[in-house]
């Protein structure tokens, strides 16, 4: 074999390497990017939203078309751990979900009070909204807040499920009816990204508000999560090489 060629394939399992180094780096670098920009567009709705139709900041600035096509928020929705802010409308038509969430018909208002557990829907994976993305990062014991007429509605999620379409379509009452005594909220979303098969139920129940639950929780189980799975193909890479590299030496001895 010529020098050349021995030389060649030697490098591939460095360039290997070198590749899912790049392709890890990447990973990391567009998710972090993609989730930015789409939550600071996000936040930029969110403030041409909350002017009052008359005032003299919003003749100054473009309308917002969500704010001309939907009127006014029924209410806000605060998601600390997520850092996640949005307006949430009545109804789950295509107009109301992609520019916020919505209250799921016939399962009643986010005023709260006993005896309720109102259904807010939101889409994950929009391209030019972040929305309810990252509803899977959360966790029991987790909360979100709806502020609702100027007061904060403060919920602790106690349920998650993750459950089929057809299988919440045929057993809407067992995952959605509400329990006596308790005021509860459910938020859901389509799960995996990109996909219509199943929903994502996050079910929180009525606290009482302080002002530390605006502060999100520091929590590192995710990132590490999303850490392992971005530097898999590394590990494996370097696995290869290190194996190529045994085989190699072990060739030379036998010669």
């Amino acid at each position: 074999m010529k020098n050349s060629e021995v030389t060649k394939i030697n490098i591939l399992p460095t360039l290997a390497l070198i590749l899912a180094s790049l392709t890890s780096f990447g990973f990391f670098l567009n998710q972090n990017v993609e989730s930015a920009v789409l939550k600071y567009k996000q936040e930029q709705l969110l403030k041409n939203i909350e002017y009052r139709p008359n005032s003299s900041v919003s003749e100054k600035n473009s309308i917002n078309v969500s704010k001309a096509e939907l009127g006014s928020p029924e209410a806000i929705i605060m998601i600390p751990s997520l850092k996640l802010k949005l307006p949430i409308y009545y109804g789950t038509s295509d107009k109301v979900l992609k520019y916020g969430i919505g209250i799921t018909e016939g399962t009643g208002d986010v005023k709260g009070g006993l005896n309720k557990n109102p259904m807010l829907a939101g889409h994950n994976g929009l391209s030019k909204a972040n929305l309810f993305n990252d509803l899977t990062k959360l966790e029991k014991g987790d909360n979100f807040i709806l502020t609702v007429d100027n007061q904060n509605h403060n919920y602790r999620v106690v349920k998650i499920v993750e459950v089929e379409l057809k299988t919440l379509k045929k057993n809407t009452e067992r995952y959605l009816m509400p329990e006596p005594n308790k005021d509860l909220v459910t938020l859901m979303t389509c799960t995996p990204r990109y996909s219509n098969r199943n929903r994502y139920l996050v079910t929180g129940e009525r606290t009482s508000f302080k002002t530390s639950d605006l502060k999100a929780p520091l929590k590192r189980d995710q990132d590490i999560k999303y850490l392992m799975m971005g530097f898999l193909p590394v590990v494996l890479a370097g696995a290869g090489l290190l194996i190529f590299r045994k085989k190699k030496g072990e060739n030379r001895h036998e010669i």
